[in-house]
């Protein structure tokens, strides 16, 4: 389905693309120049452009946890809530997470949650959790 998406898409745009470099030769020509080296350059760029983003690695984004994120975990100010396999688990102190952080259990990507704070985020994005990552060898 997805390549049939990408096919039709490219097909469009390089019918909407034929359309502008027509209209650039046109505009040229109304100006005196030759209107079929500005269609060819105006046609070529685009498909370069298109090459371009074609040719661009697919980025992979951490994913977000099942766990409804809209869902305010219970509140508490020295806590911290980490989703796990897609469950909200919790409160840990800041001591119970660098504990978690040394044994690999939260990794930076892992998503947390504290009282103050809008969404739930990846345990590396959060400054007071940072420290766990950088360097868990004086944690003990």
């Amino acid at each position: 389905m997805d390549e049939v998406l990408i096919i039709v898409c490219t097909i469009i745009f390089i019918l909407i693309w034929f359309i502008v470099s027509k209209k650039f030769a046109e505009i040229a020509e109304m100006k005196g120049h030759k209107g079929s080296a500005y269609f060819w350059f105006t046609f070529l760029m685009g498909l370069v452009g298109m090459l371009m983003v074609i040719a661009l690695p697919c980025v992979e984004r951490a994913p977000k946890p099942a766990v409804n994120t809209n869902e305010t975990p219970p509140s508490s100010d020295a806590t911290y809530y980490v989703a796990v396999k897609g469950q909200r688990t919790g409160p840990f102190t800041l001591e119970e997470m660098a504990q978690m952080a040394a044994g690999g259990n939260l990794p930076p990507s892992g998503y947390v949650w504290k009282k103050g704070m809008q969404n739930w985020s990846a345990a590396e994005t959060v400054p007071e959790l940072q420290g766990l990552f950088n360097d868990t060898s004086s944690v003990q």
